[in-house]
């Protein structure tokens, strides 16, 4: 599920954006209906995609889903409301330990390229982690 504040955001992107390629085709994604952020998300000021992940995270939380979060602050007001989430390292790194991805190096050097700005002793960490 992506909320289509975070699509806008991704479509929005620069010209030649995997994201943007990737997110062009929606049969392999779904998009819910926008919805209403809710004031009490809304006075954590996070960004409008940050803000609808959360509020969209809040409505299936019975579905024990997992949000993903690059941004610091709003994985922090997600964990406090009683969501699981990770940013895209943990993403990656779990998806290499699941078997899903043989390289995570190769998977963090193509989040680089399309622009993810990781801290590099953040990369270099998850590296070791992932025995690479």
């Amino acid at each position: 599920w992506i909320p289509p504040e975070v699509v806008a955001e991704i479509t929005d992107g620069p010209t030649g954006d995997p994201g943007k390629e990737w997110i062009s085709n929606p049969s392999h994604i779904k998009i819910p209906q926008a919805t209403t952020i809710s004031t009490s998300i809304r006075e954590f000021e996070l960004g409008s995609g940050e803000s609808a992940v959360i509020e969209l995270g809040l409505q299936m939380k019975s579905q024990q889903v997992w949000l993903c979060l690059d941004d610091y602050r709003a994985r922090q007001v997600a964990k406090q409301l009683g969501l699981q989430c990770r940013g895209s390292i943990g993403l990656v790194l779990e998806a290499k330990r699941s078997g899903f991805l043989s390289s995570a190096r190769n998977a963090l050097e193509k989040l680089q390229e399309a622009g993810l700005h990781m801290h590099e002793g953040l990369i270099e960490t998850a590296i070791e982690e992932a025995d690479e």
